[in-house]
Order: C-alpha cells, then structure tokens, then sequence
C-alpha cells in the first residue's frame, strides 16, 4: 500500500514564468500515481477589492479546484504603507502541522524559503517532507526536502500557455 500524504499549496509563492498556468489537475493526479492523497489543499491570499472581470476570473478558478478535489483557504489581503500585505504562511505551517497526525508526508508545493523551518519541525516530529519543484523552486527548500519532485522536467505534461485577456 503506498504511503500516505497530504498536499499544501502556497498560492501565492507559486512562481511561474510570466504567462505560464500549473495543470492542478494534472498534478493531483501525478501524486495520486505516487501517494495515497488523504487531503489537497490550495491556500492564498486575494485583494479584498478587485474588479469585476479579475473577481470572475477568480471565481471560476475556485469553482475548478473544487471539482478537482481540493480545499481552498483563502484570506484577505491588508493595504500597507506602500503596498498590499497578506500570505498564509502560518495557515500553511499549522496545516503542515497537523498533517503530521494523518499521513505519512506532507508534500508542500512553495518557493518560500521560510518554509525549510516547517521541513526542520516535520523532520523533528518523524515526518516526511517532499517538495513539488516548479521552474524556480528555492535551492534551500530541496535541499531540506525528503524527496524532490521536479515536475518541470514534464513542462508539457504539467504546465500550459495562459490565454491572453480578451480586449474589451
């Protein structure tokens, strides 16, 4: 029987060359090849304003993370000084911390660098820790991670051209 896990996605530190979408879809399956997913979780942070086509564009990406089978974690962004202020770094800590409890693994899909103390703990605690390699996954993070998976080496099979915005 394989081994258990439980997926972590921080939206927003889900770094991609500009233009290019991950097949979420695509890669729930991936690991469901490898792993027998308990849970998949998708976390991120979102202006509270935005306009309406940018809203429903959101709204219909939610609606298909839903279908695919994953639970979404949102929270709202805070204006700051100069700029917008707001992740889930700590939802997603906690996250990882509990998962310790149900699975096996923690597979976490991030290039925060913050998160190799989440791998240290999960490591203190008997856990295992594989991270989901993108094009620009921090060095610091595989190099902490149990397990390595690069899924850019399979850009055709994961990844895909956004389509341009239509002109209004």
């Amino acid at each position: 029987m394989a081994e258990t896990a439980i997926l972590l996605i921080d939206g927003n530190n889900l770094v991609l060359e500009e233009g290019k979408r991950l097949n979420l879809e695509t890669l729930k399956r991936y690991l469901e090849g490898k792993f027998t997913l308990l849970e998949a979780h998708y976390f991120f942070a979102l202006r509270p304003i935005m306009e309406e086509e940018a809203y429903e564009r959101h709204q219909g990406f939610l609606n298909v993370l839903v279908r695919t089978g994953y639970r979404t974690h949102q929270k709202l962004m805070r204006k700051g000084f100069d700029s917008w202020k707001g992740d889930c770094d700590i939802d997603i800590a906690l996250a990882a911390t509990e998962a310790l409890q149900k699975a096996d693994w923690v597979i976490l899909l991030t290039n925060d660098t913050d998160f190799t103390s989440v791998i240290a703990y999960s490591h203190q605690k008997g856990g295992k820790v594989a991270i989901v390699s993108v094009e620009r996954t921090a060095w610091d993070l595989k190099n902490e991670a149990d397990l390595v998976l690069d899924i850019s080496e399979e850009p055709e099979m994961f990844f895909s051209v956004a389509a341009e915005a239509s002109p209004k």
